[in-house]
């Protein structure tokens, strides 16, 4: 019985002094590589060049597709090709749109299509102004990013005082997003038509905030022509912590636009520790 006890007290001493349990790492989160594409399609409203915009971004494989310009029928039981979906439908990605304007027999505007989930839309739109922007927070691979379709004011003419009268509403627009944005905590992907060029004042205000992943042979090459004259307008803004894996403009011509194709990298999110069972 004294050796029961003696053993008893050992064994309660031992326990005491023990160390507390260790914490068990969770799953140890990755990096996560993706593609984007963005892309002014300047509302088609045939099958053909719809169709060929298709095959394009079949072979590009985008987890990410910011359009500007898609069109659908004005009203739902109305004749026509709703561009957004029949490219989700062949891309077996999800969508979603919201209206900027219209044209005779179509409304248009910006899409976003994802291969993903869709947790919510908004459509970004200041005073006076059509809506500039589709804001979407979305899941893909099991992470959360907001994602941003942007089609910025157009300028009144194609000339540097068509620009200058309608810089400071691009200007208005940039700062509206920036204030939607400053509260957010997942991953930020902008991209869309810009209507600006680098160094502007729109594009500055972005530059402070985010990355333009412009870089390599392509970092300068023109996404639209007008009137010959060759401007990079459409603009990605990405996180800073990305790694940008490669930069390309598609040498395409399907729209008055040309497509930017950007893979990037963003490192995972901060690891946390859970008890161990």
């Amino acid at each position: 019985m004294i050796t029961l006890l003696i053993n008893f007290s050992l064994l309660v001493l031992l326990r005491s002094n023990a160390e507390p349990p260790a914490s068990a790492p969770a799953t140890q989160p990755v990096s996560v590589s993706l593609r984007l594409v963005t892309y002014n399609i300047e509302h088609p409203t045939d099958l053909e060049s719809t169709h060929q915009i298709s095959e394009l971004l079949q072979q590009e494989q985008p987890d990410i597709i910011c359009l500007q310009e898609v069109t659908w029928p004005k009203k739902p039981d109305q004749p026509g090709l709703h561009q957004a979906q029949y490219l989700a439908d062949r891309l077996h990605m999800t969508w979603s749109a919201v209206r900027r304007g219209s044209l005779d027999n179509e409304d248009y505007g910006m899409a976003i299509l994802i291969r993903g989930q869709i947790l919510d839309r908004h459509a970004l739109k200041i005073p006076n102004e059509r809506p500039y922007g589709l804001l979407m927070h979305v899941i893909i691979d099991q992470r959360p990013y907001t994602v941003v379709s942007i089609h910025a004011r157009s300028l009144d003419a194609a000339t540097p005082a068509g620009f200058l009268n309608t810089e400071p509403i691009r200007v208005e627009q940039i700062r509206h997003l920036i204030d939607t944005l400053k509260n957010n905590t997942d991953p930020i992907i902008i991209a869309g038509d810009f209507n600006t060029l680098p160094g502007s004042a729109s594009y500055q205000l972005l530059a402070d905030q985010f990355r333009d992943p412009a870089s390599g042979p392509d970092a300068n090459a023109s996404t639209r022509e007008t009137h010959g004259w060759p401007c990079r307008i459409d603009f990605v803004w990405l996180p800073h912590t990305a790694q940008i894996d490669n930069y390309r403009v598609a040498k395409v011509d399907y729209s008055d636009h040309r497509p930017v194709v950007v893979d990037f990298t963003l490192p995972p999110p901060q690891a946390t520790s859970v008890p161990a069972p």
